[in-house]
C-alpha cells in the first residue's frame, strides 16, 4: 500500500537554476549597474534574511552572495503573470504575496519553507522606494521574527537607488554593492518586545544612498521623473512637469533643472533650488496634505491610460477597469 508523502517545497532543480543563473547575472549586473559583492556564509539550517528594497532585480542582487538554495517572498503580480509566472515558479518556486493585504496563505508557505530548513528572503518594505529613503515597514515583521525563532540576517543593498531608481527607465552604472549589516541570533531577541525588535529592523534596513560618493553614469538620467514628481516648486502648477534627457522642466513657467550623476538637481532656470528627489517629493507631499480635497469640485489629477487589475497569489490576473482615472 502506498503512503502519501508530504511534498517538499525544495526541488533539486531550484538549486540547479540558481547556480546556472549565477555567472550570467554576475556579468550582467556588473556591466549595467557596476554591482559588486562578496560571498557571505550564514549559519546552517533556516535563516530569515531581511533586506532593503531598491532595485527591480533585488532578489538577484541579494541572491548572488548567498549559498544555494534560498527562497524569496515575491509580489503576486509576478507569479500571476500568464507568461512569466509559470517560468519563475518552475525554476525558483518563490512565495507569492498579495500586495497591501494580510495574506495568511503566504505566512503558511513561509513557515513550510522555514520548517524544511531552507533560507528565506523577505523585503519587509514590500515596495521599492521612489525617493531613495526607506519605505514604511509593517510591525507584523517583528511578530514573524519571534515566531520563526531562527537566525535573522540583515542585508543592505547600497547604491541601488542611484543605479536603478524606481521612477526611471534605464539603469546607470556606479558604485553598487551589498553587505551583511547584522546577524541576530534567537537568544539575542528572545526577550525583546515587538517594539524593540522593530527598532532593530528599522535601524539595520536604513540605507542612505545620497551619502555615497561616486557617480552613476548613464544617458537620459531624468527621463520619467514625472512618474513621481508632479508639482513645479516655482509656479506651483500641477501636471506641467516633463523630462527630457538629463533635464526636468515645467512647461508653464520655464523652470528647469538638470539631474546629474550624483543624484542631485542643478538649477538651470528659475528661483527654487531643490537638491534631491527626496527633497522635491517632500514639497509635493506637504502641498498635498495642505489641500482640503473634500472642498474641491474640479479635477486635480488625471491619468489617460489607467489599468486596474485584480491579483491574488498565483491565479491569473484579471483586468477589472481600463479607462481614465481622475481625482
Amino acid at each position: 500500500m502506498k503512503t502519501n508523502k508530504k511534498e517538499l517545497w525544495h526541488k533539486p532543480r531550484h538549486t540547479f537554476y540558481e547556480r546556472l543563473l549565477h555567472p550570467f547575472a554576475t556579468i550582467y549586473l556588473r556591466m549595467t549597474q557596476g554591482y559588486r559583492f562578496k560571498h557571505v556564509k550564514l549559519p546552517k539550517g533556516p535563516v530569515l534574511i531581511l533586506c532593503n528594497h531598491v532595485c527591480e532585480l533585488d532578489p538577484i542582487l541579494l541572491g548572488l552572495p548567498l549559498k544555494k538554495p534560498f527562497y524569496f517572498v515575491a509580489m503576486a503580480d509576478i507569479t500571476s503573470d500568464k507568461k512569466v509566472g509559470p517560468i519563475v515558479q518552475h525554476c525558483f518556486h518563490c512565495i507569492p504575496k498579495s500586495k497591501g493585504l494580510s495574506d495568511l496563505n503566504c505566512v503558511k508557505m513561509m513557515f513550510k519553507v522555514k520548517n524544511e530548513g531552507n533560507k528565506l528572503i523577505v523585503f519587509p518594505e514590500g515596495n521599492r522606494t521612489y525617493d531613495g529613503k526607506k519605505c514604511h515597514i509593517d510591525s507584523s515583521i517583528a511578530k514573524l521574527i519571534k515566531q520563526f525563532a531562527c537566525p535573522v540576517a540583515f542585508f543592505n543593498i547600497h547604491g541601488g537607488y542611484g543605479s536603478d531608481p524606481r521612477w526611471g527607465y534605464k539603469t546607470r552604472k556606479g558604485k553598487t554593492y551589498s553587505e551583511l549589516r547584522a546577524l541576530m541570533m534567537p537568544e539575542e531577541y528572545a526577550n525583546l518586545t515587538n517594539d524593540e525588535i522593530m527598532d532593530k529592523v528599522n535601524e539595520y534596513l536604513t540605507v542612505d544612498d545620497y551619502a555615497l560618493e561616486g557617480a552613476y553614469k548613464g544617458k537620459n538620467k531624468a527621463n520619467y521623473l514625472e512618474r513621481f514628481l508632479y508639482r513645479c516648486p516655482d509656479c506651483g502648477e500641477v501636471g506641467h512637469l516633463h523630462s527630457e534627457g538629463d533635464d526636468f522642466y515645467c512647461d508653464k513657467c520655464g523652470y528647469r533643472v538638470k539631474y546629474n550623476e550624483h543624484m542631485r538637481f542643478e538649477l538651470i532656470n528659475g528661483k527654487s533650488k531643490v537638491e534631491t528627489v527626496y527633497d522635491w517629493s517632500r514639497l509635493d507631499k506637504q502641498w498635498l496634505i495642505s489641500l482640503k480635497l473634500e472642498d474641491k469640485d474640479q479635477v486635480i489629477f488625471k491619468d489617460e491610460h489607467f489599468h486596474l487589475f485584480e491579483v491574488f497569489n498565483e491565479k491569473p490576473r484579471e483586468y477589472i477597469y481600463e479607462n481614465r482615472l481622475c481625482k
